[in-house]
């Protein structure tokens, strides 16, 4: 966890045992017009044994300046690798879940926020491959290979999702699974969950991960996403277990994972459904 108070811009940290792959950033500074000190207090802390991220900021500014002046900034992200173990003697399929949950509060002053969420799957190295040469994939889609999606935060809007092809509207893509609390949009709230489903092959394979939530928040602001970010996995199938390169990735959770409703059959077929209809629309356009 880090700290930062008064716009001094110390920290002091601590990482947990074993998860080398875990950080945590802050930052701040304000001065007004007049040289005097603007406040900005923020904590951000990250956890790979429950999988969590945290970071929360809030300036006080005078506006009688006319000025953003206090600027404050915490950052926290987790890494790692899953391994994964198929003994099922069939592929199975397995639920990624990452939710959000934040809120945003503006003073009367003026305002700038970059707050977001960003997931990065990656299987571009050799142990990603099982003895057949298979990878995982996403269900009824393509094999991941340096997969991104990020929610972008606001105090006025929804949550939007973005990818490297473009915003994508909340629901099932061919990769993504997005979706919005009711909450989301209004004051100042931001609430939802990026998921996906996951195609392990038989064998050994791995996949790696990488999460950031950057909450960079100015002017006369607070911007908590204290509760955010939560990665879980869902309820394993038989025959499929998963450790991973840091040792203790969700072993505060007990189990690690979470419920799977008899809906993400649902989901799943809905997933096979999107794949074959690009590919369809693919074939049309050659």
């Amino acid at each position: 966890m880090i700290l930062f108070n008064n716009g001094t811009g110390t920290t002091t940290a601590t990482n947990q045992p074993g998860a080398t792959t875990v950080a945590a950033f802050g930052d701040a500074n304000g001065v007004h017009i007049d040289g005097r000190p603007t406040r900005s207090t923020g904590t951000a802390s990250a956890s790979l044994d429950r999988g969590e991220l945290k970071a929360s900021v809030s300036n006080m500014t005078d506006t009688r300046f006319g000025t953003i002046g206090s600027l404050g900034r915490t950052d926290s992200w987790l890494a790692d690798t899953i391994f994964f173990t198929n003994n099922s003697g069939t592929a199975q399929t397995v639920r990624l879940n990452l939710g959000f949950d934040g809120r945003t509060t503006v003073g009367s002053g003026a305002t700038i926020f970059n707050t977001a969420l960003t997931l990065r799957l990656q299987c571009s190295f050799t142990g990603c491959f099982n003895n057949e040469q298979q990878s995982i994939a996403f269900a009824g889609g393509p094999n991941v290979g340096f997969d991104t999606i990020t929610a972008n935060f606001s105090p006025t809007r929804n949550t939007i999702f973005q990818t490297p092809d473009g915003d994508i509207p909340p629901g099932q893509s061919t990769r993504w699974l997005t979706t919005l609390n009711a909450r989301d949009g209004a004051d100042g709230w931001s609430d939802g969950m990026i998921s996906t489903f996951l195609t392990i092959p038989t064998g050994a394979t791995s996949l790696g991960f990488n999460i950031m939530l950057t909450n960079d928040c100015r002017g006369q602001a607070t911007c908590d996403f204290g509760n955010s970010a939560a990665l879980r996995i869902g309820a394993l199938p038989g025959g499929v277990s998963f450790g991973s390169a840091s040792g203790v990735l969700l072993s505060g959770l007990g189990t690690g994972a979470i419920p799977e409703p008899a809906s993400w059959a649902m989901l799943i077929a809905g997933f096979g459904l999107v794949g074959a209809a690009a590919r369809r629309q693919r074939r049309a356009a050659a």
